[in-house]
This record gives structure tokens, C-alpha cells and sequence, in this order.
């Protein structure tokens, strides 16, 4: 079962990017403060990072949180959409 919100390949980026800059996974988990656990699980995509821990983990890696989108997204973001309330029905 993959999260609503989750963000395509975050997984695999989180991963290579750690090992490109020879971090265990307990030394990124030090630099993002958060538990070696949560490294394993992301990495694993049995879990999606809050907004904070993404800007965390970008900052112990030195990148910017756009390099854990997918190339396409992270050039082109995605439409903010507006949903209107449904008009309301009733007497007039």
C-alpha cells in the first residue's frame, strides 16, 4: 500500500544520495536528528517523510529538498488546484 501523498522514487534518491556522500544510515539519522529506524524505512518506501523531515534530510545531505522529486516533477512542479465548495442546495 503506497501513501496518498507519496512522492514517486523519494526511496531510491534518499538512498543514493546518502551513499554518494558515504553516510550510514545512523550517520544521515545524527545529521537529520531523527531515529536510524526512519532512515531504514524510507529507504525501504514503507514510509513518506513529514515536510520538516525531507528539509532535514536535504540539509544533512546538502541538497535541495527538489532533488527527492522525480526529474520531471522537480522541474516542472505540479499545479497548485484550487477545489470550490459545491454550491449549496436548498430553498431560494
Amino acid at each position: 500500500m503506497s501513501p496518498r501523498n507519496a512522492v514517486p522514487g523519494f526511496s531510491s534518491k534518499l538512498k543514493s544520495l546518502r551513499e554518494a556522500r558515504g553516510l550510514s544510515q545512523q550517520q544521515l539519522a545524527d545529521a537529520a536528528e531523527t531515529h536510524p529506524d526512519s532512515i531504514v524505512k524510507l529507504e525501504k518506501g514503507d514510509r513518506q517523510p513529514s515536510l520538516e523531515l525531507a528539509w532535514r534530510l536535504a540539509k544533512a545531505l546538502g541538497v535541495q529538498v527538489a532533488e527527492f522529486l522525480p526529474d520531471d516533477q522537480a522541474a516542472n512542479p505540479p499545479e497548485p488546484t484550487s477545489k470550490k465548495p459545491a454550491p449549496k442546495k436548498g430553498k431560494k
